[in-house]
């Protein structure tokens, strides 16, 4: 969106005839731009006093000899992200409406107006602590919950719109604090394609700011790829990122998931968050649009768990990467698997079976939408079986894995009961939701084994092999 400059916006105040057959034009955009009218408020504020000033002069007053003082105020000089700093208005303001007897000493007036308009306490903490995607802007806080800066991002940049009923998505999987230099302040990581209609030349960009809101550096994504016979253009979005020291080496790092547009395939990154430079990447030839990070083994090192969806299986699949070893590229048929790539070095690839509401839907595919921990420590994995729009209503069956990822039980949610008994009342379904139908989703889990699926619970070889060669810190 092209927004409007401030020259024209202040025409527009004005009643200026230069814009007077933009005039349609502009009050459209003003209906559908926060950013233009956040500006617009400003200037009409600053004119309005202005305006009012001029009347109050021009009404008989006492004689007051600070009054001949006062200059002529200036044009406004404001921006979107910085209000006017100017006095004179305030303080003229001050005095027009504040007649003092004349006994009073002009120094006790000024005394008085100064102490009326001494702005806030200065911020002491500048340091950033967290940072919110917030009416198209991002905005960076102190602990004290004070805003430091913001930055104007684009139309659909707003966390709470997005994702205001997602309990499995944090905030901090898009924007997040941390100190990338160990220098005691904290810096500013920002991805922007989880917008749902983003802005084309930010997608596939990570963005590094300085505590006081500079860049310190910019990471785009671009790739050509094949999978089998097919090559996917140059298109990518940064759709949810992590941040931490993962391995212990002191050094901290980002992992994000840039998927192609509009579904698959796509990559998770690793990058060093000091400097923005690519450290590794693995491809997966699906969808990986769930993010989670647990110690897993209780070894000290938190594994990444990643959930979506398999296209070469038409599965929902379970991912979980070590960095030490992270390379190459999820398990999948010739058809699906990325050229120039080598064999995965996962820890674990699960896939979980579609259930036969799954079958007699429509869309013949199932994928994770959801992964957490419960009171007792179970991994739960929420699937969608039947696609739709509202995340929040999605008929899912519910996996539960222990530390070691064996399937210890299924179950599903309301409205996956639901939506199966009024396709048996339907005729579209025959079977019965027991424990055996449930017993029957655990035994078909599958695990990747290095070369095949297999029933039983297995740490894929390839990551073995890989850990045994690794110097680990």
């Amino acid at each position: 969106m092209n927004h409007i400059d401030e020259k024209t916006l202040v025409q527009y105040v004005l009643a200026d005839e230069k814009v007077e057959a933009d005039r349609k034009r502009i009050e459209a955009h003003l209906n559908t731009c926060a950013g233009c009218v956040a500006l617009y408020g400003q200037i009409k504020a600053y004119y309005d006093e202005v305006s009012q000033l001029q009347k109050e002069q021009a009404e008989p007053t006492e004689a007051l000899t600070l009054r001949r003082m006062i200059v002529r105020v200036p044009p406004f000089a404001g921006s979107l992200n910085a209000i006017p700093k100017t006095l004179p208005v305030r303080f003229v303001l001050f005095v027009l409406r504040r007649p003092l007897v004349s006994t009073m000493s002009l120094a006790a007036l000024f005394v008085g107006a100064l102490l009326l308009l001494m702005p806030k306490k200065a911020l002491t903490d500048t340091n950033p602590a967290y940072a919110r995607a917030k009416d198209e802007f991002l905005v960076v806080y102190n602990r004290q919950g004070e805003e430091l800066w913001r930055k104007h991002i684009g139309i659909g940049y707003d966390f709470e719109s997005v994702y205001r009923n997602n309990q499995f998505v944090a905030m901090d999987n898009f924007a997040t604090t941390v100190d990338v230099d160990r220098d005691g302040r904290n810096e500013i990581i920002a991805i922007f394609g989880w917008i749902p209609n983003p802005i084309a030349a930010k997608i596939n960009e990570m963005v590094c700011y300085y505590s006081d809101g500079g860049e310190r550096w910019k990471y785009e994504f671009n790739r050509t790829m094949t999978f089998g016979s097919e090559e996917f253009s140059n298109d990518y979005r940064f759709v949810e990122m992590t941040v931490a020291d993962f391995d212990r080496n002191g050094k901290v790092d980002i992992v994000a998931v840039a998927t192609h547009l509009p579904y698959y395939p796509c990559a998770i990154v690793r990058l060093d968050a000091q400097q923005g430079i690519l450290e590794g990447e693995y491809w997966h030839s699906g969808v990986c649009s769930i993010l989670f990070k647990t110690d897993l083994d209780g070894d000290g090192i938190e594994e990444l768990i990643f959930g979506g969806a398999n296209n070469g299986s038409n599965q929902a699949d379970l991912l979980v990467l070590d960095l030490r070893t992270m390379n190459g590229h999820a398990p999948a048929p010739p058809a699906y698997t990325p050229l120039k790539t080598e064999n995965g070095t996962e820890e674990y690839y699960v896939l979980l079976p579609q259930s036969d509401l799954n079958v007699a839907g429509p869309d013949k595919r199932n994928a994770v939408i959801g992964i957490r921990l419960t009171s007792d420590t179970l991994l739960e994995v929420t699937t969608m079986e039947i696609q739709g729009a509202d995340r929040m209503h999605l008929p899912g069956v519910i996996y539960y894995f222990d530390s070691g990822l064996n399937c210890v039980r299924v179950d599903a949610n309301d409205y996956f009961v639901n939506a199966h008994r009024k396709m048996v009342e339907e005729g579209r379904l025959k079977t019965v939701l027991n424990e055996q139908y449930y017993e029957d989703l655990r035994q078909g889990v599958r695990y990747w084994d290095g070369e095949k699926f297999v029933e039983e619970p297995t740490i894929n070889r390839r990551y073995m092999e890989g850990m045994q060669e690794k110097v680990l810190p």
